[in-house]
């Protein structure tokens, strides 16, 4: 069975910090590990990454993900965050994929920012974001399924995943 496990490292600095969510399976009593969305939080601004194992793809996972870290985000009035930006890298063979991800959770492609970014990511980035605002008034209807818990997960390699 798929569970969504939730899950607010805030691994805290002076300025930094990370809020996570990931998707776990069951499997001989272990959790196993095959997609995470996380934040880098800077000040009211935050950075959005995520991979999904290739087994996992095309079942919503990365939707969900998303969807819930924005929830979280968004939800909690102790982070302040009013926007998300998610970059998507011109190397990534699943790019139009990872863009209906964004665009079914409400970012929009930002050309300015994407400008911008080509000067500290190099040629070909897109920026997508999402502001608090846009957020709240297009929030998707109904509830994924989430259950939250600390449990220990054995990691699946990025490298095996989709990454934004």
């Amino acid at each position: 069975m798929t569970a969504i496990v939730g899950m607010s490292l805030e691994q805290k600095t002076d300025v930094v910090q990370r809020h996570s969510v990931a998707a776990t399976r069951r499997l001989k009593g272990e959790h196993i590990l095959y997609g995470e969305a996380y934040v880098i939080q800077t000040g009211k601004q935050c950075e959005l990454s995520y991979w999904v194992s290739e087994g996992m793809q095309k079942h919503g996972v990365a939707t969900t993900l998303v969807q819930t870290l924005c929830r979280y985000v968004f939800g909690k009035k102790k982070l302040h965050a009013h926007r998300i930006d998610a970059f998507v890298s011109p190397a990534n063979p699943f790019a139009a994929a990872s863009i209906r991800v964004l665009e079914k959770n409400g970012f929009t492609e930002d050309q300015s920012y994407s400008e911008r970014s080509r000067r500290v990511r190099g040629e070909g980035y897109q920026c997508f974001s999402l502001l608090k605002e846009h957020w709240a008034k297009n929030e998707p209807v109904g509830s994924p399924l989430v259950s939250y818990s600390a449990a220990p997960a054995t990691s699946v390699p990025p490298e095996s995943g989709t990454k934004l």
